[in-house]
């Protein structure tokens, strides 16, 4: 079998995969229940959403925390 035709393949399948793969997340957020029905909840209430420069100013500030105490730990 060619190269092109593998690719062709894998494609095929990415895309049966797919319908699955996002059953499976929908039903691990608790999107659907059991039988496949789905059920309208609110993205606020699921996760929370945050921007980039959000999440580094918080590890930025984590990271110094971090810095700080072991300064204080070693000269105890």
């Amino acid at each position: 079998m060619g190269r092109k035709q593998r690719a062709k393949n894998n494609n095929v399948k990415r895309e049966r995969f797919a319908v699955k793969e996002l059953a499976r997340l929908k039903k691990c957020l608790g999107l659907i229940d059991e039988k496949g029905n789905e059920i309208s909840k609110e993205i606020k209430d699921i996760s929370m959403v945050r921007d980039a420069k959000t999440i580094k100013k918080k590890n930025k500030d984590s990271m110094q925390v971090d810095g700080e105490d072991e300064a204080v730990k070693t000269k105890s």
